[in-house]
């Protein structure tokens, strides 16, 4: 799996911080994919939004997806047309998983 797009960011409105982001992603296995964690890196801490995406997802097709959701971690707001996008665990149609080394 791998992300070709991944813009947006986090917005602040009263005390809650909500991410918003625009991901265009491509399995590039041979199987298909039901369950795909994408993670958005934000902040000066190494935050994350993680998001769990469940679908059919079929080698070679590309996927675009709006993924919003709220995030904690005070006052913050950011936005970019590049963002530090993961991909972190995938779950395959035959019973299979991916999940992204440590690092």
């Amino acid at each position: 799996m791998t992300i070709s797009v991944c813009s947006g960011g986090i917005s602040s409105v009263e005390f809650v911080e909500i991410a918003s982001y625009d991901v265009t992603f491509r399995n590039r296995s041979s199987v298909a994919a039901d369950e795909v964690r994408l993670s958005a890196r934000y902040g000066r801490h190494e935050k994350r939004a993680t998001f769990d995406v469940k679908g059919s997802f079929p080698p070679g097709v590309d996927v675009s997806r709006h993924l919003r959701r709220t995030v904690n971690g005070g006052l913050f707001a950011y936005r970019s047309d590049q963002n530090d996008c993961f991909v972190d665990y995938v779950h395959f149609a035959d019973g299979t998983s991916w999940v992204r080394p440590a690092r």
